[in-house]
C-alpha cells in the first residue's frame, strides 16, 4: 500500500491509513513511498532489523526468503536502545556491552537462519532510537523486512510502534510481517 505521509496534528490525530493497516493486518504488510521506479520494484538489499525476541521470527524468515529468491544482500541489524538508561548507568560501559551482547545474539541468529538456506547475512549491531537507527540505515537498502507485535490501546499510544514510525518515514519499501498472538499458530 501507499503512504502519503500525513505529519503533525493531523498525524496526531487520525494517524495514517498504512499505520491503522499495519497495526491490525493479521497478514504482512508493503508500505511503498513515492512514485514507482522505472525499473520496477528491484530487490537487490534487504535490511532485516532485530531485537532478538520471538517477534521477530515471522519477519526474519519472510526477509530470508525474499533474499533467496531475489538473490539479495541481507544484513542482519540490532540496535541497542539507551534511551531510557540514565547516562549514569551507561558510565561504566556495562550496559553498552551488555545491549551489544544482546544485539550479537540477535544478528547471529539471523545470520544462522540465512546459512540454512544459502543466503549470506552481514550484521550490524548500534545503539540509539530503535526507528531512527533503522530509518537512516534504510538509506542503504532497497526493501526493510520488519516485525510488529500489533499493540493496540494504552500500549500502543504509550509505547508507539517502531514499525509503524520505520513505515512512515523509511526511504525504501517497508515489510512489515505481524508475530502471531498466543493463541495463532505461525503459518
Amino acid at each position: 500500500m501507499g503512504t502519503i505521509g500525513r505529519t503533525g496534528l493531523a498525524h496526531l490525530l487520525l494517524g495514517s491509513v498504512a499505520e491503522k493497516v499495519i497495526r491490525f493486518s493479521a497478514c504482512p504488510v508493503l508500505v511503498l513511498h513515492g512514485r514507482p521506479q522505472a525499473d520496477g520494484f528491484a530487490v537487490h538489499r534487504i535490511l532485516i532489523p532485530t531485537d532478538g525476541s520471538p517477534n521477530t521470527e515471522p519477519a526474519i524468515r519472510h526477509g530470508l526468503l525474499l533474499a533467496q529468491t531475489f538473490q539479495a544482500e541481507v544484513t542482519a541489524l540490532s540496535v541497542g536502545d539507551v534511551r531510557n538508561v540514565p547516562s549514569s548507568a551507561r558510565g561504566s560501559g556495562r550496559i553498552d556491552q551488555y545491549l551489544t551482547e544482546i544485539g550479537r545474539n540477535a544478528v547471529d541468529h539471523v545470520a544462522e537462519e540465512g546459512r540454512k538456506l544459502s543466503v549470506d547475512v552481514r550484521t550490524s549491531i548500534v545503539t540509539g532510537s530503535p526507528s531512527e537507527e533503522i530509518i537512516k540505515a534504510s538509506d542503504h537498502y532497497d526493501l526493510v523486512v520488519m516485525g510488529t507485535v500489533g499493540r493496540t490501546g494504552l500500549a500502543h499510544l504509550r509505547l508507539g510502534s517502531v514499525a509503524e514510525r520505520t513505515a512512515r518515514h523509511a526511504r525504501c519499501p517497508v515489510l512489515t510481517v505481524r508475530a502471531p498472538r498466543p493463541a495463532e499458530p505461525m503459518q
